[in-house]
């Protein structure tokens, strides 16, 4: 829960939205940065899908999996003699989760998964992931919410393998099109002004970061400008440290579109240039050494594929 996939405006629902509002839902990303000037080229591809299990409007189950594949055309050497980045690193998770509404803008539930992310998946216990979070909302004044939490993550950007508590306050004015919603340890903002333009950002920890400007260019054809950091993170077999994660860390500027294709599905599309790319290994992906192999900024073209199944759960006013 509440990894760098925090905002709503994600075109692949992060794991917040599959607790608060689970749907029947998949989407496929694809990503591209060109080689050159000694840096390898990169792809990066991610397939990831939720399926209600009960229909109940008060009690839902619900399943998810996850499935990247992130791939190196060339190796790529770790500082101080740690060995290479693997050529090719996966991200597999499945998990169950559960939402109880409880009455008038109240609710309970939680998420459990288990996976690896790692150049050799569930090799041995050392490259398993094991997430588990539990939520409470209630209601505050007539539009606004409180959110309560506890998570734990032993490959989390932020606190890795630390169970940690956290909270939330949700504030939303409809009419005037904006909401807020600050705690620990996140913040996310959206203000849409009009049917036109919409501004949204978010922060989670030291490290993950969003920012983005849409514009309605033509119909349901939407243009945008974004700016992310979002480090991945996984357990490499052969670290010489069993605490420590390989973590690739860049920023991204892209100009993009996307716009709804058919009933259900939605594309996005978009290019721009990645900078401060760089391999290290630590903890985390918030305590980065000075030791790390860097890379010069390089052009970055995007894809996505979103397909939605039915309506979501009702809101709780906590988004």
């Amino acid at each position: 829960m509440l990894a760098a996939r925090v905002p709503a405006f994600a075109q692949a629902r992060g794991p917040l939205d599959m607790l608060m509002s689970p749907r029947d839902s998949a989407a496929y990303s694809f990503e591209a940065v060109p080689g050159g000037s000694g840096a390898p080229a990169v792809t990066d591809q991610s397939l990831q899908g939720t399926l209600l299990l009960t229909k109940d409007q008060d009690r839902r189950w619900s399943a998810g999996a996850r499935a990247g594949r992130f791939e190196l055309d060339r190796p790529v050497a770790l500082p101080n003699g740690r060995g290479a980045v693997p050529h090719l690193l996966w991200n597999l998770e499945t998990g169950l989760g559960y939402h109880r509404k409880l009455g008038e803008r109240r609710a309970w539930g939680g998420r459990v998964s288990v996976g690896s992310a790692s150049d050799k998946p569930f090799d041995s216990i050392q490259e398993a992931e094991f997430r588990a979070t539990a939520f409470y909302t209630m209601p505050s004044k007539e539009s606004n919410a409180w959110l309560f939490f506890l998570n734990y993550s032993n490959n989390s950007t932020f606190l890795s393998g630390v169970p940690f508590p956290g909270f939330a306050y949700s504030w939303r004015r409809p009419k005037q099109g904006w909401q807020v919603t600050a705690g620990f340890p996140f913040i996310s903002a959206s203000y849409q002004p009009d049917s036109d333009w919409a501004l949204r950002a978010s922060l989670f920890g030291a490290v993950g970061v969003d920012a983005e400007v849409e514009r309605r260019a033509w119909r349901k054809l939407k243009a945008y400008a974004a700016f992310q950091r979002r480090p991945r993170q996984w357990l490499r077999a052969d670290r010489l440290e069993s605490r420590d994660r390989l973590v690739y860390d860049s920023k991204e500027a892209r100009l993009g579109l996307r716009c709804p294709a058919g009933e259900v599905m939605d594309v996005d599309l978009s290019a721009g240039r990645s900078f401060d790319r760089r391999f290290f290994e630590a903890r985390d992906a918030s305590r980065s050494p000075a030791e790390r192999t860097a890379f010069a900024p390089a052009w970055i073209l995007k894809a996505a594929l979103t397909a939605r199944f039915g309506k979501a759960s009702e809101e709780v006013n906590a988004r």
